[in-house]
């Protein structure tokens, strides 16, 4: 009985390696590798810290204002 148990104990661990493998391979030769997130490509492009930050903050709510639209107020509170 425990025969057939390590088999299909080494079947699953080879193929989650494989599989496993097989996502870093696509990864690596997509250059995901390189930088974690979108602020961290950035930076590694050569944008100053503040830069980074104001892009991302214009980009997650249109035109800068989205917090402050949400509260109701007119424009920067």
């Amino acid at each position: 009985m425990t025969g057939p148990v390590y088999v299909y104990g080494a079947i699953f661990l080879t193929t989650l390696f494989l599989v496993d493998g097989l996502v870093a391979l696509v990864r690596h030769a997509r250059g995901g590798d390189d930088a974690v997130n979108r602020r961290l490509r950035m930076l590694s492009a050569g944008a100053s810290g503040e830069d980074v930050l104001r892009k991302l903050k214009s980009a997650a709510s249109g035109d800068g204002n989205g917090l402050h639209r949400l509260r109701g107020c007119p424009g920067r509170c």
